[in-house]
């Protein structure tokens, strides 16, 4: 019984509690020009600000999406090349590689090149002493020598009277002496050389 009673003050005093605080609250929106109190405005507000943010997104999504369809209903373009300035010789547009020469014009450069003279050699290049050869150094030796000689000997003399030296064979004499008695196969009596022995020369009565 005792808790019976205890609960019932309890509501009683919650009712009053209540009844005190909606009193307040008439107060407060009797007293307020917008007819409002101070959390009822409060909850006005944020969600007046919560609206305009949202009403701000949607605007901001819809200018996105016309210009997506903007762009997408725009004719495609080509881009126009850059006009380029004529090259000075040939008329051919400037970064372009220039036309091959032509059958004609190849010609025409041959003819107008500096023409040799019949012997390997341009105009305007003075002859090169021909070199003399080891035969004819051999001639010249043995005819002046008057006297027998043999191969050996006679590269010995080309080479210390300047006549010809051997360009790096390591057997001038065998190459001198195969040379000769071609020559004497080949020429006979016409021949500078005539053979006097085993591996000896003479002159043949021809100087060289």
């Amino acid at each position: 019984m005792a808790a019976k009673n205890k609960t019932s003050k309890a509501n009683l005093k919650a009712v009053a509690a209540a009844d005190q605080a909606n009193a307040k609250a008439r107060d407060a929106r009797a007293a307020a020009p917008d007819g409002m109190t101070a959390s009822e405005r409060a909850v006005a507000a944020t969600a007046k600000g919560l609206s305009a943010t949202m009403k701000k997104v949607a605007a901001e999504d819809k200018a996105k999406a016309a210009e997506r369809a903007k762009a997408a209903d725009a004719p495609t373009t080509r881009a126009t090349p850059p006009t380029t300035p004529r090259a000075a010789k040939g008329g051919s547009k400037a970064g372009k590689a220039p036309a091959k020469p032509t059958a004609a014009t190849r010609a025409q450069r041959r003819a107008d090149a500096p023409k040799p003279d019949g012997k390997g050699k341009s105009p305007d290049r003075p002859d090169a002493p021909k070199r003399r050869s080891a035969l004819d150094a051999a001639a010249e030796v043995v005819a002046n020598a008057g006297k027998e000689m043999s191969t050996r000997e006679l590269v010995q003399v080309m080479g210390t009277r300047g006549l010809w030296t051997s360009p790096g064979g390591k057997t001038p004499h065998a190459t001198l002496y195969s040379a000769i008695t071609r020559e004497i196969a080949a020429k006979g009596k016409q021949s500078r050389f005539r053979k006097t022995g085993k591996g000896m020369f003479a002159a043949n009565g021809k100087r060289a």
